[in-house]
């Protein structure tokens, strides 16, 4: 349910928000956090991360989760950090910083939500009393919200109309929801908001709830930056890793690809420790993706050894009886009498003897079997000598200049960057609301405009958390007709506050029918884009005529075919 103008002001309502934000995290502390993934493929690499493509178990409770720890290994197990690139239906992209090849059999992933939700909860519970942002996002109809910009918009040749209202009407807004549905050129629109603030001399954020989205966000405006005189490779950064079908394009506004170009050119002053760990590290990967090869070995080993000491011991005790036999049949009659032989004694180290020399036979045609099939092994292993022999070398150097794990940590230690300090140089940061609200890097930061995308998606609490950052205006972006956010609690807390989306809420209605006429009502703040490039114009059509109330104006032939099918799937 809404609140009105006459109820809790924004610091109450923000109390609020924590609370249900903090109910939920308790709820997940009973939840899942692990999962072994299995037959990883690789799909591409970015910035010294590899990505691999995981099938999962439907409905893991990872959303909102961007950071992880992976462990490789079963008998020295290793623990790596690792990023969550985003769930695809039943698949899980990773990234992680270690190439373990074309597959990755095996690997264990966990991690925790408070994370991600404490630092919006500590944001909720600290915030100042009645911000205007906040205020104007819960309250978009008070007269506050109204806000001109000291901003002369540009536009490009290619701007309709109806984009050049919806920016007018943004830059006189503290405020504007924007309501887009698909193929609309929200994104476009956007772009443009964001491109004319930063000429402006401010400061832009833009988010949006998946790297998909934040990289189809990033690609539209770099590609309308040339023409308004933007150069965004100077003041902007995509932080956090892009999807793998955008890496190539967004390299040049990426913060991680910056980072690692400055770690690489301190690299080289570590040139000799930097190829230790990668030897190092190689063949470490490369035998734990092998580990059930090099665990037989490694048994096949132990078994020969221990036959050899088995056959030795044995060699020694026939040696005795041998002895003893020899120092009997070479004894005169009276060292016989003095040492007390016996027949029987005698008969006994015969005996003794002749058991001894069996199991010597036994234990030898063992022992060619053992060396037989461990000659057979190594011959097949899938790492070759000369890099066991470059291993090794780096093992004795590494010990010699104190270990790995020091070697790593000096390494680590000279090559690091200050990110937080190259993050504050940027006037344009673009990422997904989680990255934003978590990321040390980025928890002080604030920006003249904030920029949410697919904003139906953000829960409440993250969106208020969003309009701290904001010192001037924010625009509130989406589809209403989309999938809303999702809880993992079902409390009625939850419901209302974590369940919701934040256009339903504004129009204080449950039902999306009535949203046309609220953003008719309330069009001096929030903005459908009527505009509409169909895929399928069947489809689209049918879309503007129903839901819709015949807003959308889409253009299709009178004689296009196709049919519409209705599945029931409510059993």
């Amino acid at each position: 349910m809404g609140l009105s103008s006459s109820e809790a002001p924004a610091a109450s309502l923000l109390s609020t928000l924590a609370k249900a934000l903090q109910a939920e995290s308790d709820q997940l502390k009973n939840a899942r956090r692990e999962i072994t993934l299995f037959s990883g493929e690789y799909v591409g690499a970015f910035a010294e991360y590899y990505y691999y493509r995981f099938e999962i178990p439907e409905e893991l409770p990872l959303r909102g989760v961007e950071r992880a720890s992976f462990m490789f290994s079963q008998l020295q197990p290793v623990t790596i950090e690792g990023k969550i690139l985003g769930l695809d239906n039943q698949f899980l992209t990773v990234a992680l910083p270690i190439n373990f090849g074309s597959v990755l059999p095996e690997i264990k992933c966990s991690w925790n939500h408070e994370d991600h939700l404490k630092p919006i909860i500590n944001a909720l519970d600290v915030a100042v009393d009645n911000h205007p942002v906040v205020s104007a996002l819960f309250h978009p109809e008070e007269p506050a919200n109204a806000h001109p910009a000291n901003i002369e918009p540009t536009f490009l040749p290619t701007t309709t109309q109806e984009q050049q209202d919806a920016i007018k009407k943004i830059l006189n807004t503290r405020v504007a929801y924007v309501w887009g549905p698909i193929r609309s050129g929200k994104t476009h629109l956007l772009a443009l908001t964001a491109l004319n603030y930063l000429k402006a001399g401010k400061k832009v954020l833009m988010v949006a709830k998946t790297n998909d989205r934040v990289d189809q966000a990033v690609t539209q405006t770099i590609s309308l930056s040339a023409d308004l005189g933007v150069d965004l490779k100077a003041i902007g950064a995509r932080v956090g890793l892009p999807s793998k079908l955008e890496a190539e394009r967004l390299g040049s506004l990426s913060l991680e690809y910056e980072v690692g170009e400055q770690k690489g050119e301190k690299k080289k002053m570590f040139e000799e420790r930097v190829a230790l760990l990668q030897n190092y590290w190689r063949t470490k990967i490369h035998q734990s993706l092998h580990e059930d090869f090099y665990g037989k070995l490694s048994e096949l080993r132990q078994r020969t050894n221990e036959n050899r000491k088995q056959l030795d011991k044995v060699s020694d005790e026939l040696k005795g009886h041998k002895e003893t036999i020899s120092r009997e049949q070479h004894a005169s009659m009276l060292e016989k009498l003095k040492k007390g032989f016996s027949k029987e004694e005698i008969g006994a180290a015969q005996k003794g003897l002749a058991e001894k020399q069996a199991q010597q036979k036994r234990l030898q045609a063992m022992q060619q079997a053992l060396t037989t099939e461990l000659m057979r092994m190594e011959a097949q292993a899938p790492i070759d000598s000369s890099e066991l022999k470059e291993y090794q070398s780096a093992v004795k150097r590494l010990g010699e200049l104190g270990g790995v794990k020091k070697v790593a940590e000096e390494v680590e230690a000279f090559i690091a960057v200050d990110e937080r300090a190259l993050l504050s140089s940027k006037r344009f940061v673009v990422t997904t609301a989680a990255t934003i609200l978590s990321d040390p890097r980025l928890r002080n930061n604030q920006f003249d405009l904030v920029v949410v995308d697919d904003a139906e998606s953000v829960p409440l609490p993250h969106l208020a958390a969003l309009a701290l950052r904001a010192t001037d205006r924010m625009v509130v972006a989406g589809d209403p007709y989309q999938l809303g956010p999702k809880s993992y609690s079902s409390s009625e807390l939850a419901q209302t506050w974590l369940q919701r989306d934040i256009f339903l809420h504004i129009a204080r209605t449950e039902h999306l029918h009535q949203l046309v006429e609220w953003s008719q009502r309330n069009a001096q703040w929030c903005i459908f884009l009527s505009s509409h490039v169909p895929t399928s114009v069947k489809l689209s059509s049918f879309v503007a005529s129903v839901p819709l109330n015949d807003q959308l104006k889409v253009s299709a032939s009178p004689e296009t075919k196709g049919k519409i099918y209705f599945l029931d799937t409510g059993d």
